[in-house]
């Protein structure tokens, strides 16, 4: 109807792929991330699929073959300048959930992962900021509140621009099992003060209108606002954005239940 408009199917699916098999029978359990967002969040799009470690592991077989090769080439930089392996560096503390979210406050986003080690996070940020190669910038300060900024000598930036690439220095907040990091400190600290205060969107009206139809569990999930910017998934999708023009803010979830078979709504 012109208020809103809902669409929901289930479906079975199959693949010769033993690895795809293993991800997509990992079944849906609820985001945690959710129920820490802003209220003046504008979109989010989240996968829980299983951790990095996870799906690296057994999606090896689908990736291209200049994935792989960039991945091992990351992995010998790691160990060389780190003395430690990607495992202990990354994966070691990656938690389920990865995305990226978008706040009213900031035209920069912030880009988030789940902890299922916050200790061995925290142990590894320390062991990359003792080394030569990484440093910390703790000099910004918003609103009474230090955010610390990933640094690099310019030497490596310099060798690293030589290829052709240009090593990004988020600023980071590593907080309730979470890391999240973003090129602007505002966008950080909005994020944080907003969160402690209780101004969340799952205690919107907004919120609990647009999701209460919609299962909390799942594997793949956006939500999105229209009125402020157009989310990725509709960027290029022509048709699927003509017909979601006049409806402003909706959610999208995929839900996978550890039995060959996904529900959308």
């Amino acid at each position: 109807n012109k208020k809103e408009m809902s669409v929901s199917g289930n479906c079975v699916w199959d693949s010769d792929s033993k690895g795809l098999k293993i991800i997509l029978q990992n079944k849906s359990a609820v985001p945690g991330i959710l129920a820490r967002l802003p209220e003046s969040t504008d979109y989010i799009t989240l996968l829980k699929m299983g951790t990095p470690a996870f799906l690296f592991e057994n999606g090896t077989e689908l990736l291209g073959k200049n994935i792989i090769n960039a991945y091992e080439n990351a992995a010998n930089g790691i160990r060389f300048l780190f003395q430690k392996s990607i495992e202990e560096l990354l994966f070691s503390w990656m938690g389920d959930e990865i995305g990226i979210i978008g706040t009213a406050s900031s035209e920069e986003p912030v880009f988030f992962v789940s902890l299922k080690d916050e200790k061995q996070c925290r142990d590894v940020f320390s062991h990359i900021f003792s080394t030569l190669f990484v440093q910390q910038d703790v000099s910004a300060v918003v609103n009474g509140m230090r955010i610390p900024r990933i640094e690099f000598p310019e030497v490596i930036k310099a060798l690293v621009r030589s290829f052709k690439v240009e090593l990004s220095t988020p600023f980071y907040i590593i907080r309730d099992g979470y890391l999240y990091l973003s090129q602007s400190a505002e966008a950080l600290a909005s994020f944080t003060e907003e969160a402690k205060s209780g101004k969340l969107l799952v205690k919107t009206e907004n919120w609990k209108t647009i999701a209460r139809a919609v299962s909390p569990e799942t594997s793949v999930f956006a939500y999105y606002t229209l009125d402020s910017r157009v989310p990725a998934f509709l960027k290029h999708n022509a048709a699927l954005k003509a017909v979601l023009k006049d409806y402003g803010k909706g959610v999208v979830s995929v839900k996978l239940d550890g039995a060959q078979k996904l529900r959308f709504e």
